[in-house]
This record gives structure tokens, sequence and C-alpha cells, in this order.
């Protein structure tokens, strides 16, 4: 337990307290909590076999469950406690209910076609992931489910093929395309480090942020962000166009040096060739950031994060006007490192590598700015790199 933040326990507490208030008489069983992940570098390339550098967050989804004697899930949220959904326990599991439940759903229905036996259970879901903010809280939900699954069948699946089973989950039932990025940073996070993660043979590399001279600081643009958006699925689909062009499987085959001849390609109307443009410069990006992160390159690191901005307002247009108007403004900050849309974008948030002793400054100077343009309060987080995704037993019964 050292390695788990004060917060998360803090919220594993609150959640089996709340499990006893909404469900009397019933003793929870099994708790299972994921946090959500912030991507430092390397936006939109994990379904292009590409590499990223994401780390998960101190900010968590928590379930707590104990069994019933029927095969249905009973579930209550924190964010609507007085609605009760029912899930059936058998395979298919159909996709009706409340949009979140896709999340369950998938879920449950990929380890019962697994073969997995699942009891029945009621469970209590709670979260402190902010929503619409591009930090995963629908990942965090998924590998929830399933670390919830394996508490209470006494099983556990390897984490990458538990957090690809999470993919397929919101690739099939949410019906969003997202790569896997998400879903191996909540179940593969480690204290103190970001994870380079190869999407191509899908190797992951844990690198250390330790130096207590820099802070990650989290601003939402006030935009809220969705990948279940058709501009997202779009950005995807100009990326397999591409591919098909090229004759290639993917766009990690193109080498920085083969990107201007890939780019004479007749076939590629402008749209898409700025699109490969991103894809193999970003790629070549995030390599390049892990290196800088490794050996403490910090100016090196800045700047490959403001090049990556560019690329995503100006060949991938992801961005949006609130979230160049956030970067812009902290740009001016004294003691800004660098700074980028993170996430899928078309909202959500922007990540801050910012010096320590100027965080207190830049956060009061910006929410000035913010509230006098928008007429609302600036929503932001600092946070390190935390565990990944646990559970455990609470009562043996």
């Amino acid at each position: 337990m050292n390695s788990i933040s004060p917060s998360a326990v803090s919220a594993q507490e609150q959640a089996i307290c709340e499990f006893q208030s909404f469900f009397p008489g019933l003793k929870s069983r099994w708790m299972a909590q994921a946090p959500g992940r912030v991507n430092l570098i390397g936006e939109h390339v994990d379904y292009n076999g590409g590499i990223v550098l994401p780390a998960a967050i101190d900010f968590y989804t928590t379930l707590v469950a104990a069994p019933i004697d029927r095969p249905e899930w009973v579930v209550r949220t924190a964010f609507d406690p007085e609605v009760e959904v029912s899930i059936p326990v058998e395979s298919p599991v159909d996709k009706s209910g409340p949009y979140w439940t896709t999340y369950l759903r998938g879920v449950l229905n990929y380890y019962l076609e697994s073969g997995w036996d699942i009891p029945g259970l009621k469970i209590w879901i709670q979260s402190n992931v902010p929503t619409g903010a591009g930090l995963s809280s629908s990942a965090a939900l998924e590998v929830g489910a399933a670390c919830l699954i394996e508490a209470a069948t006494g099983r556990a699946m390897e984490l990458q093929e538990k957090a690809l089973l999470c993919q397929k989950a919101e690739n099939v039932y949410a019906e969003a395309p997202c790569g896997f990025m998400d879903q191996f940073a909540s179940a593969m996070g480690k204290k103190d480090h970001f994870l380079k993660i190869d999407c191509r043979d899908q190797k992951v590399e844990p690198i250390p942020m330790v130096d207590p001279e820099w802070e990650l600081w989290i601003v939402h643009s006030g935009a809220s962000h969705s990948i279940a958006t058709s501009e997202y699925g779009k950005r995807r689909a100009d990326c397999e166009a591409a591919c098909e062009i090229l004759g290639i499987s993917s766009l990690r085959e193109i080498t920085p040096k083969k990107l201007s001849e890939a780019l004479q390609n007749p076939g590629l109307n402008e749209r898409v060739a700025r699109r490969v443009k991103h894809v193999v410069t970003e790629i070549e990006r995030a390599d390049a950031a892990g290196e800088a992160l490794r050996h403490s390159q910090w100016k090196t690191l800045g700047s490959l994060m403001r090049a990556s901005h560019q690329s995503m307002r100006d060949d991938y247009e992801i961005t949006c006007e609130e979230v160049d108007w956030m970067v812009e403004q902290i740009e001016k900050l004294p003691g800004t490192l660098g700074v980028r849309m993170t996430g899928g974008g078309f909202g959500g948030c922007v990540i801050v590598v910012m010096q320590a002793d100027h965080l207190e400054m830049a956060r009061g100077q910006l929410a000035e700015w913010f509230e006098s343009r928008y007429s609302k309060a600036l929503q932001s987080w600092t946070t390190r790199p935390v565990e990944g995704a646990q559970s455990r037993i609470i009562d043996e019964g």
C-alpha cells in the first residue's frame, strides 16, 4: 500500500462508506480502483503504431461490490445515486441503458466471452476523474470494472491482455474508435514514471520523472471533449486511407527520412497529406521526448511539446479556439517550460510542465484571464504520475 497515494486511499474509504449507505444490509466485499491518465506527448499515433508518453494520474474511478444470488449486476453511481441500473450477467451482454453503462457492459461481455464465470454483484461506482476533459474517465471505468471482475472471481488477466480487452469494449460497445494508450496507462501506471509505449510492438518502458523543480499542471480549456465524435473517427479514417494509397499497413512504416517522398504521392490529397505529416512527425517527437525526459533535458522537452501543439493545430486540426487560446496564454506565464493540448482533441485539457516555484502565481494569473474572457472559474489541477489500477478484498465473507 506504500505506493498508493493518500487521495487514492481516501477515495477507497469514501466509496466503501457510500456503498453501505446505498445498499443497506449488504457488506462490501471487493474494491477496485483505476486512475485516469494524461498524455505528455504523442497524440493520435497509438492507432497508427506510434510512440506515446502517458502517465496515470492522481484521479480515480472506484468500484465497490458485494455478491448477490442472482445473475445480474445492480449498479448505482455517485453522479446519479437514485438511479439503479440492472445488467444481466449473460453473453452477449446487450447495449441498452444509459450510455455510461456501455463501458461496463462491454468489459463484462468480453470477460464472459473469454469463459470467465462471473457472479452477480451489487456495485457502487464513484469517480473524481474529470469528465469531458480528455483525461480518460472512460478508460478508468473500463479498467476498474475489469479489476473488479478479477477480484470477485479470484482470477487475474495479464495486464496487457486486460487493457486490450477494455479497449475493445470501448471500440465496440461505446463506439469510440480509440487506440489502446488510455487503457495501457490506467492499467500499467507506475508511480513517478511516464510510460513510453511503443504501440507497434506494445512494449512499455517506464521513464522516471522525479525532479521536484518541475510540476505537471493540467488546465481545462472550458470546452468539453468526447472521442465518440465523428471528427475523431474522420481522422482515423484519413490515416487508414493514406495507408491504402501508400501500400503500407501502418503510418509507422514511414520514417522521417521518407516523409517528403510519401507526401509527394499524387494519390494523397492536401488534407490527408497533412494528417500523415502530423503522425510521422509526432512519432518522432514522442520518441525524442522520451529521451529528453530520461536525461532531464527540459528545454528540449519544452520545444517538442510546443511543436506537437502546432502540429495538432495546423496539420491534424484537432484543437479548438478555447484550447489554442489557453496554450497562448500559458506560454506567456513565467516558469512555463512547455504546453500542449492533451487527449483526443476538440476540447478538453492542456498539459503544462511548469517550474514549481512559479506555479501558484501562474495559476492565479491564468484564472484572472480565464474568468475575464469566459465569465466562469478556471479548472486546473497539479498531479504526479501514480500507480496503475488495483483491486483488493475488503472482507473475506
